[in-house]
């Protein structure tokens, strides 16, 4: 049945004025139209409908604290530019989630300003935003209580994180003064780190876990709270720590667990790897002490493979090629990398390293060996891409132009077939995870 304007208005006009006059014809459908039109409404109330934070835009700074007063409501300060992924990013995958969405428009004042036109610039000076975006929690006076930087997407991280805004006077500003008053148990000084580290200041964060660690003993291992708080900061091998841990790692595991420990200690080792090969200027006085330690302990997993790629690093630095290749040699000849998570991409990168670093065409004749053994064994497109342009740029180098037009092309096409597919190299870090780019759109940026 079609129901012409009038006569929808008169329809409504009947609920609220029963005595209104309705056509013969109605009053037999009618019941039956407003049961319809009454669960339409019940519908809309009840089941979940998709929402979304509701911001206001650019409004008058002045205006919001005055609401705020009036509402007692904390001010949720969104600072955001318009080129910003993470901030898009945030917007459609977080501010979109009903839990949030319910959660924001029920307890805040939500505003989002863009930190580069109009009033923006001056709050953008005004709370100190660097970094976007950046997420401030504000009291009715005006007074960041907490601080939130970068997209956090995961589910509930970014939620859970408000929800403590709301707590204890505004969460980070409440820690600050409980740091100041001097509080330093392990339960807290873990809480205030993360608050940090949410917020943005990791460099302050670092400054305090490395205090706090400074005066720990061997028995600081075995109690849960300080292990909790060792686990995600101790990352210096050169430290006494590292070594009280690394000495100690048996008793140490009688507690946590042997397979725990061993993958802190050769976490820690990994990562002084990595770092030390992107950054060529960093500190290395510490490599002697490591070389040695590692040269004592038979009985650590991967301990013949991390040694040699430690003095791989020594050698580097003082220029010792020959030894540099030696020692790579000794890996494959002795099968020091089985246990190792890429055992190709760490043969392809020292044969790169002499690619690019190396002037004796007999060492880069060896390192064209390795590259071609790793080309003849992969067959994943977004590992082999790079395999293959480590091949080409040492073909070129040994004067073998044509060849080397050749494998360059074949890595392009590689990498444009990893595109295609959406395909990830694994994150040498955290094998379970990609390194978050598909292959062919860094292929064309170096290493």
């Amino acid at each position: 049945m079609r129901v012409s304007l009038n006569m929808r208005c008169r329809l409504l006009l009947w609920l609220y004025c029963p005595k209104t006059q309705l056509p013969g014809y109605m009053k037999s459908t009618f019941p039956i139209a407003f049961t319809a039109f009454f669960l339409f409404l019940f519908a809309a109330q009840w089941l979940p409908a998709q929402r979304s934070i509701q911001f206001l835009e650019q409004p008058e700074w002045e205006e919001v604290i005055k609401e705020a007063q009036r509402t007692h409501k904390v001010i949720f300060f969104d600072a955001y530019t318009t080129w910003c992924g993470p901030c898009k990013r945030m917007e459609k995958e977080v501010f979109s989630r009903q839990a949030e969405a319910d959660f924001f428009n029920r307890n805040f004042l939500n505003v989002k300003y863009d930190m580069e036109r109009g009033q923006g610039r001056e709050l953008r000076k005004r709370f100190g935003v660097k970094v976007f975006p950046t997420y401030l929690f504000i009291d009715v006076n005006g007074n960041v209580l907490h601080r939130i930087v970068g997209a956090h997407t995961a589910e509930g991280v970014f939620l859970n994180s408000a929800k403590k805004a709301l707590t204890m006077n505004g969460y980070l500003a409440a820690l600050e003064i409980r740091y100041n008053r001097g509080e330093r148990n392990p339960k807290f000084m873990l809480e205030y780190l993360d608050a940090l580290h949410m917020a943005g200041e990791q460099k302050k964060e670092q400054e305090l876990a490395e205090g706090f660690m400074k005066l720990m003993s061997a028995d600081h291992f075995m109690d849960k709270d300080y292990w909790q708080l060792l686990d995600k900061y101790l990352q210096d091998p050169s430290s006494r720590l590292f070594r009280l841990l690394f000495e100690n790692r048996s008793q140490i595991a009688d507690v946590w667990g042997k397979e725990v420990v061993t993958e802190k200690v050769l976490g820690i080792l990994e990562q002084n790897i990595l770092s030390l090969r992107q950054n060529l200027e960093a500190d290395t006085s510490h490599l002697p002490h490591l070389i040695a330690l590692l040269r004592s302990e038979k009985d650590l997993p991967r301990q013949k493979e991390l040694l040699a790629r430690t003095l791989c690093i020594r050698y580097q630095r003082q220029g010792d090629w020959f030894r540099y290749a030696a020692t790579v040699e000794a890996m494959l000849e002795f099968d020091f990398l089985t246990e190792n998570p890429f055992p190709l991409r760490e043969l392809d990168f020292h044969a790169a390293n002499l690619a690019y670093h190396c002037k004796d065409a007999n060492l880069q004749g060896i390192a064209l060996d390795w590259s071609t053994r790793c080309c003849r064994q992969e067959s994943r497109p977004e590992e082999l891409a790079w395999f293959l342009k480590t091949k080409a740029h040492l073909l070129a180098l040994l004067g073998n132009g044509e060849a080397a037009a050749q494998t360059e092309a074949e890595a392009l096409a590689k990498a444009s077939e990893a595109e295609r597919k959406g395909l990830k190299r694994k994150n040498w870090q955290d094998p379970d995870k990609p390194e978050g780019e598909a292959v062919g759109a860094k292929f064309g940026g170096g290493r």
